[in-house]
């Protein structure tokens, strides 16, 4: 990968988004790693950095300090634009064991005494650049070949960590999006049951006396009300079962009443029979 034209025009990584300062998971699980550094390279310190391509900065997540006089301090931030990692991609290497010589614009290097330096590239899966891994010392400290691919397999493991910081950190995000939301609808809900529970107010009250309005609330009342029902004494259904029979046998005209013959085949109907008595008397 060409680093010169990664680092000189960033701009087709800035979809990346900005990436917030802290990394808490990010920095436990470097601090391994960082030591491991420092072993191999015998470097006073050794550092992660997360690069913010939106701003153009660069963000100390972890540090490994073993000596007081050369430290680097976890989230101080410097601009991209002066970052002595950008300064050892753009000169085509990974280190520097003169960095008096190879970077005298460098304010800061100059300050603290480096003498040597090593940037390596921590990478996502598209080879766009999150972070880098560094080490510093005032010391000469080159590095052969063997222990530069060693610190490269170490920068992909950070490659991967960093990875699922940023996944983590954008699911975080969403989760207090959605949680404010949540605490949006309900402060609506609310809002909106605040106010119907006004206009029922205002619905029920005289405009001019603030007082309860009669026909408002006897029609509220009947509203809520449920289907209206006569008294018993009101119905007009006849009674059914033992009480529509004892009551049958109590009445006069029922008590009184005998049962109808029944006619024979060939007898005259009832009235004739009677017309023909009639005439017999002479009636």
């Amino acid at each position: 990968m060409d680093m010169r034209a990664r680092t000189t025009d960033p701009s087709h990584d800035r979809g990346q988004g900005a990436v917030t300062p802290g990394g808490t998971d990010l920095a436990q699980a470097a601090r391994p790693l960082l030591e491991l550094i420092e072993r191999l390279t015998r470097m006073e310190t050794a550092f992660v950095t997360r690069i913010d391509w939106p701003d153009l900065m660069q963000e100390i997540v972890v540090a490994h300090n073993s000596t007081p006089e050369l430290t680097v301090a976890e989230g101080a931030r410097v601009p991209w634009e002066d970052s002595m990692c950008r300064r050892v991609f753009l000169s085509g290497s990974e280190q520097s064991t003169d960095v008096p010589c190879d970077f005298p614009d460098s304010i800061g290097a100059r300050v603290v005494g480096m003498h040597s330096f090593f940037a390596l590239p921590i990478l996502d899966a598209e080879d766009t650049v999150l972070g880098t891994v560094c080490g510093a010392s005032r010391r000469s400290m080159p590095l052969d070949g063997e222990t530069v691919e060693r610190l490269r397999l170490i920068a992909a493991a950070l490659a991967t960590l960093m990875r699922a910081d940023v996944n983590l950190r954008g699911a975080r995000a969403r989760a207090d999006d959605a949680e404010l939301e949540c605490q949006a609808a309900h402060a609506q809900a609310a809002d909106v049951a605040r106010t119907v529970q006004q206009l029922e107010t205002l619905a029920l009250t005289d405009p001019l006396t603030g007082l309860p309005n009669p026909t408002r609330v006897r029609g509220a009342v009947g509203a809520g009300a449920g289907p209206i029902r006569t008294p018993r004494s009101c119905d007009r259904r006849p009674p059914s079962g033992p009480r529509r029979l004892q009551a049958d046998q109590r009445h006069p005209w029922t008590s009184r009443r005998r049962p109808r013959a029944r006619r024979r085949r060939g007898d005259p109907a009832p009235g004739v029979a009677r017309r023909g008595l009639r005439r017999q008397d002479g009636r």
